[in-house]
């Protein structure tokens, strides 16, 4: 894993990001970041072997943290390259999805929070919470997110692939409706997204509470209000129920657009109906054939 890691920031695999490094300019960075006071001088061990053994070093201190926060920055890589902070951007999307994609062969994945990314062992950061139609539900431990996540026998399903990936677009394309869940990353190599972690569903609460006329009134207005401006964006929702309106901060969110169809862009044939799917007291009329 370290071996491929080093590689990978040397320049020396040939879909790296970075730029090819020469064993000086490794031990300027090290100097630099990591405050050693390395000297480049002959013999210079192999410049993957020289990267390899700080590395190790760092993961036995827990600082490999700090590496990978380093140079996956927007500013290091726009330095590195010499390239605008669009490009920079893309650059470091790249980057992270081409880690996360080897990394993932030995159990581990990267995940920023608190301004860092850390480096963290997939079956000790995910427990599972319960399972939707398609998906599995994972609290993500170093983060507090909500990992949503295909289940493995439609890996091979084409529409249900291209249905939850659709899912996340139309929700992320929602992130300034402050009453739509927030959904944050993709991760195309598990074929999952995180999103914000809820405090309850709507069915919970009013099964669980003691609701007010008032309040149940407030509720169906602000899902109402949701719901229309959606609409102004030419999307529907089209499996609108209590299990998928979620109180989160005390605030009504509205999620799960797995059904969703957005006006504005073509889908295939398979794609314009519902296919028997969504639930049966609460999808449009139609559909209950």
């Amino acid at each position: 894993m370290l071996k491929t890691i080093a590689n990978v920031f040397n320049g020396d695999n040939e879909n790296s990001i970075y730029k090819y490094k020469t064993g000086s300019e490794l031990v300027r960075f090290f100097n630099q970041y990591f405050n050693r006071k390395d000297i480049y001088k002959s013999p210079f061990p192999s410049r993957w072997r020289y990267v390899v053994d700080i590395l190790q070093e760092l993961l036995q201190s827990k600082k490999l943290d700090t590496f990978f926060t380093t140079i996956l920055s927007v500013r290091y890589i726009q330095s590195e390259l010499h390239i605008s902070e669009v490009e920079a951007v893309q650059k470091y999307k790249d980057a992270l999805a081409y880690f996360n994609e080897f990394l993932q062969y030995d159990g581990y994945y990267l995940v920023y929070n608190n301004d860092k990314y850390m480096l963290m062992k997939r079956d000790n950061d995910l427990t599972y919470l319960t399972s939707g139609g398609y998906a599995d539900i994972y609290i993500q431990k170093s983060t507090g997110f909500i990992i949503k996540k295909l289940k493995s026998e439609y890996y091979s399903d084409r529409s249900i692939r291209s249905r939850f990936k659709r899912e996340f677009d139309i929700t992320k394309s929602l992130s300034s409706m402050e009453l739509v869940i927030d959904v944050y990353e993709f991760d195309y190599s598990r074929l999952s997204y995180s999103m914000e972690k809820a405090d309850m569903t709507l069915e919970h609460y009013i099964n669980n509470y003691e609701v007010d006329l008032e309040i149940k009134i407030k509720i169906i207005r602000l899902i109402l209000y949701t719901i229309s401006n959606v609409h102004e964006k030419d999307i529907i929702h089209r499996d609108l129920s209590p299990t998928n309106i979620f109180f989160t901060n005390g605030n009504i969110k509205v999620a799960d657009f797995g059904l969703g169809k957005d006006l504005n862009v073509l889908y295939s044939k398979q794609t314009l109906n519902t296919n028997a799917v969504g639930q049966l007291f609460y999808c449009a009329l139609e559909h209950k054939d």
